[in-house]
């Protein structure tokens, strides 16, 4: 598929780009890139054809988490040049991986955002049979990617060796920050258009596949997962589908190097059929927070059971933007798909 990254492709793949961008490692602009864009596009399809592309590492920065929470985050920002080549890379992955992701997957894909995740989710509560929910977050996602995992997994669909190199180098180069560059063995550096698509496909194969296939077949009762990025909550039918899962969802993050952050996990009840059961008991029903909104058991104007949204004070901030407050609304490639086992 390197054949497809032509000097025309590339143009276009420009014109899509965001040119306010950072400068990476080398300081150079996408204003100075872009005034002998011609020449700097076909220099970087010869150096690809003769293997001679290297990866700079990207230039790290710490950026604030959030409001309301302390400490920083590391952002990765690669040189101009690397970043046109990630977007085109991304778009050839993007044109094929579309075609495999299910349903359930609503992060950073054409055709869907964040809202959309919302409503699924709302269908999901509003009208089926669940009365439980399972809500996760995954400890320093992108930090622990594995290189080996990730690549075997895009070898699955994409056979050409040069892109397979490109997105080794890209996850071997490394960051530098204080002038001095550090190398990684894993995690996939956050900042980089490369990034979202990437991480798609590793929860993909990790979470999503394994849902459909292994969770929602041993399951007796409805199980429906929604996922925005790294983000997601289950509803099920019965308590004990929802305590077999949480147990091997551990096992399986474990297997590719990722782990659950304890303290915003959780398995509560949650539901139209809660709220019945809890008022006969005095209790109220447990509320959750996904995609920067809070959501609650609450009643129509006609005293039926009503989802309620309430914009977070602090929206959620992980690894992957959100939406704004106050917006409406080594194997073979069967060895990869055999993982979901």
């Amino acid at each position: 598929m390197a054949h497809l990254i032509t000097p025309e492709f590339l143009q276009e793949t420009w014109k899509q780009m965001n040119r306010r961008g950072a400068s990476g490692v080398d300081g150079e602009t996408t204003k100075e890139f872009e005034r002998d864009l011609d020449r700097r596009v076909r220099d970087l399809c010869e150096r690809l054809k003769q293997g001679a592309y290297r990866a700079p590492p990207v230039r790290r920065v710490d950026i604030p988490k959030g409001p309301g929470k302390e400490g920083t985050r590391p952002l990765g920002i690669p040189t101009v040049e690397d970043r046109l080549l990630q977007r085109a890379v991304a778009r050839i992955l993007e044109a094929v991986f579309e075609a495999d992701f299910l349903e359930c997957s609503y992060g950073f894909r054409p055709g869907r955002n964040p809202h959309d995740a919302l409503r699924a989710l709302r269908a999901v509560i509003v009208t089926k049979k669940v009365g439980h929910l399972f809500e996760a977050d995954i400890r320093g996602y992108f930090n622990h990617i594995q290189h080996d995992w990730l690549q075997q997994m895009v070898a699955h669909r994409i056979g050409d060796p040069v892109i397979l190199r490109l997105i080794g180098k890209w996850l071997k180069a490394g960051f530098m920050a204080g002038g001095v560059v550090t190398r990684t063995e894993e995690g996939s550096p956050q900042g980089g258009p490369i990034s979202p698509i990437l991480a798609n496909i590793y929860l993909h194969y990790v979470l999503d596949l394994w849902f459909e296939k292994r969770v929602k077949p041993w399951c007796q009762g409805e199980v429906y997962l929604t996922r925005f990025a790294d983000d997601f909550v289950v509803n099920f039918q019965y308590r004990r589908d929802a305590e077999g899962f949480e147990k091997g969802l551990r096992k399986r993050f474990g297997k590719f190097g990722l782990e659950l952050a304890e303290e915003k996990t959780r398995l509560m009840r949650f539901g139209r059929f809660v709220r019945t059961d809890l008022e006969k008991t005095g209790e109220k029903p447990e509320t959750f927070d996904f995609l920067g909104f809070k959501h609650v058991c609450g009643v129509d104007r006609g005293g039926k059971f009503a989802l309620v949204r309430i914009p977070c004070v602090k929206a959620a901030e992980s690894s992957w933007p959100r939406p704004r407050t106050g917006s409406r609304g080594i194997c073979t490639g069967s060895d990869v798909t055999n993982s979901v086992s």
